[in-house]
C-alpha cells in the first residue's frame, strides 16, 4: 500500500538515510486491486520481471515488459503497473545521489544530471538479449539481500553500470 499525498509523491523512504537504496519483491494481476497506482518519487526505479508480463503506465503511453526484461524508470516519473495478466516482480528504488555522491561531482554533471533531465526519458526497456542488465540487477538484488560484506559498493558498481547503459541509449 503506496502513501501518496495530493501530487501523487510516495512519502514512504526508500531505505536509510546512509544508503537510500531498498529492493521488493511482489505479484500483481490485472484486477484493480492488484495494481500499484498512480504515484511518483525522487528515486530511481529499476523493475526486472521474474515470470509474466507487467504493464508499466506513464502519462503519454504505456508499455509490456516481458519475463527476463528490466524497465528503468526516470526520478519524478508519474507511473502505475499491473499484471499483463500476471507477473512476479522484483524491484530497487534508489535515490540518484546513491551514484553520484553529491550533485557536483562529474558523475552527477556529466552523466546522471543529463539523463535525469532528459525529456525522452521517462522509462526504458533492457532486455537480457541486448544488454547484460539483468545479470547485473540479479547481483545488486543478490548484495541487498544477503548484506553480504560491503554490500553498498556492490550494489552501487551495477546500478552504475545498469545507469550507464541507459545513458548511452540516450
Amino acid at each position: 500500500n503506496l502513501i501518496v499525498n495530493h501530487s501523487k509523491k510516495e512519502l514512504q523512504p526508500h531505505g536509510l538515510p546512509e544508503f537510500p537504496c531498498a529492493y521488493y519483491e511482489s505479484s500483481h494481476t490485472s484486477s484493480i486491486e492488484d495494481t500499484v497506482p498512480w504515484h511518483w518519487h525522487q528515486d530511481i526505479e529499476i523493475i526486472y520481471i521474474k515470470k509474466g508480463t507487467l504493464t508499466l503506465q506513464v502519462p503519454c503511453h504505456h508499455m509490456s515488459i516481458n519475463q527476463g526484461e528490466l524497465v528503468v524508470i526516470n526520478a519524478h516519473t508519474l507511473h502505475c503497473i499491473f499484471g499483463s495478466p500476471y507477473c512476479e516482480i522484483q524491484s530497487i528504488v534508489f535515490s540518484p545521489l546513491l551514484i553520484t555522491g553529491n550533485n557536483h561531482f562529474s558523475f552527477a554533471t556529466k552523466y546522471l544530471s543529463p539523463l535525469l533531465s532528459c525529456s525522452a526519458f521517462s522509462s526504458t526497456i533492457l532486455n537480457g538479449k541486448d544488454y547484460d542488465t539483468p545479470q547485473h540487477f540479479a547481483l545488486a538484488i543478490n548484495a541487498l539481500k544477503t548484506n553480504t560484506f560491503a554490500y553498498e559498493f556492490i550494489v552501487r558498481e551495477h546500478l552504475t553500470t545498469i545507469l550507464l547503459t541507459v545513458y548511452k541509449l540516450m
